[in-house]
């Protein structure tokens, strides 16, 4: 890898990142399997979203917010 007047060589993190790049992936979008609906402080988002959104398991999982 190019990096100013130097080549270095890629490290497995960042081959991850230009991948993730590459196919237009965002890392926050990225699943997160070990976790689920109950992990979320709903009350806190539903503060934070007010009444514009209600936020149950359906929602979340149909805005991506949480994998099936």
């Amino acid at each position: 890898m190019r990096l100013g007047s130097t080549n270095r060589q890629a490290g497995a993190d960042l081959l991850a990142e230009l991948r993730r790049l590459a196919a237009g992936t965002i890392f926050d979008e990225l699943p997160m399997p070990e976790l689920s609906v109950h992990d979320l402080d709903i009350p806190a988002a539903q503060r934070l979203f007010g009444r514009e959104r209600a936020l149950d398991e359906k929602s979340l999982t149909h805005t991506q917010a949480v994998a099936p």
